[in-house]
Order: structure tokens, then sequence, then C-alpha cells
């Protein structure tokens, strides 16, 4: 997957565009995150309710310049396709496994936390790893704040969701948060995906209630 720049806009132009508005002093940043199941990231529903819902955002703000993924790995993404259709630059802003070695981080995310639930279902869990993700989450805010844009629209799992929107509010960006897994096109197909925090820990509970899509440990986060 290319970095930035599909069908023709260039890096470097963009960068242009936001400093001459930086120095003009009106650059006022807002970001758009939407947090889903990964697997949802590349492979929509068969009804296209990823594709609607990003289409939804963006013809309710053109000003929105970039779309930007956590998507390391990934074969290709809804997201890369609407910003193609769009017209809009994309970005995949994840770090590849280099640099997670790089930060030691690497083995912590590849031996996350997680396992089957205490309640009898075909549910499972993943725990948010306070250092290896906060690494990460600040890794994405990097490369998003280094593009200079004003409008933003960033797809992430939904471990990510809350932490990485206060990263972005404490470095002065307005931030819409949109959970993908709370919609009910969502809940109907797959079943549930819940944020749970307890004596300082944060996990998610995935609880499938679909046969042909079991939500799997590492795909929300």
């Amino acid at each position: 997957m290319s970095a930035i720049g599909l069908k023709g806009i260039p890096e470097r132009e963009i960068w242009h565009r936001a400093k001459n508005r930086e120095d003009n002093g009106d650059l006022m940043r807002k970001i758009t995150i939407i947090a889903l199941h990964h697997k949802l990231q590349w492979r929509d529903t068969d009804a296209g309710d990823l594709e609607s819902l990003l289409t939804k955002v963006l013809d309710a703000d053109p000003s929105i310049e970039l779309i930007a993924e956590e998507a390391n790995k990934l074969p290709t993404t809804v997201g890369q396709r609407i910003a193609f259709r769009f017209n809009k630059p994309w970005a995949n802003v994840d770090m590849d496994e280099a640099e997670r070695q790089r930060k030691r981080i690497y083995d912590d995310l590849q031996s996350r936390a997680g396992g089957p639930l205490d309640d009898d279902s075909d549910g499972c869990k993943e725990y948010y790893l306070q250092k290896a993700d906060g690494i990460r989450e600040e890794f994405w805010l990097s490369k998003i704040n280094g593009y200079r844009l004003e409008r933003v629209v960033f797809l992430c799992g939904l471990l990510h969701l809350s932490t990485v929107a206060t990263k972005f509010r404490d470095r002065g960006w307005i931030v819409e948060e949109i959970n993908a897994c709370s919609r009910r096109w969502y809940v109907e197909r797959f079943g549930t995906l819940t944020i749970v925090e307890e004596n300082g820990y944060r996990w998610c509970e995935c609880r499938p209630n679909s046969k042909t899509f079991q939500p799997a440990a590492g795909s929300s986060g």
C-alpha cells in the first residue's frame, strides 16, 4: 500500500499548502477517529456499511484532506479505496515490524495478553498494553501531525479509540469519535465489541453472534 498521494497528489505539495495556512494563523485542526474491528477494515460487509459510513463522513466535510489508518500488513483497505474514489490522499501511519523492533515493543505486541471470556460464551478478550500501545499511538500522532493538515479521518482498532483521542486532544486537535462497532449494522451482523476498564486495566471483549465472522484476539488493537 502506498504511503500518501494517491492519484498523483504529491506529499510535498500537501505539506506546502498546510504550511501556508499555518503561517497565516488559520490552522484549526480536526480529526475524525473511526474505531472498528480490523477485519472489517479491509473486508467490508456485503451491504458496504463501512464504505457508506466513510462516504457520509467525506460528503459532510469536503475539506477533509487525508484518510489515515492503522493498517500494518493489511492487503488493502476500504478507506484506501474510498480515498481513491474521492481523490484524497491516503496513508498507513502504523509502525512496521522494523520500527516495532527499534522501539523494543515487538515482542510485547506479538504476545498481547488475551483469551476466552469467563461467561461460557464464544467470545474472547484482548488487553490494552500501556507501554507498547502508548508508543504506537504516539507514533501515529507524530506521523499525522507531520503532514500539517487541518482535516483528517483516522481509522484504528477499537481498543485505541479513547486513548488515542485523548492524545490528539492534548495536542490541540478537535476530535470527533465514531465507534463503528456500536452501529446497529455491525452488532446485528457480527456481535458486540466493548471496552472494559477495571482496576487499572483496559481490555476489549468480543462476543460474536455470527459463525461467518468470528472476532479473534488481536483484531481490535
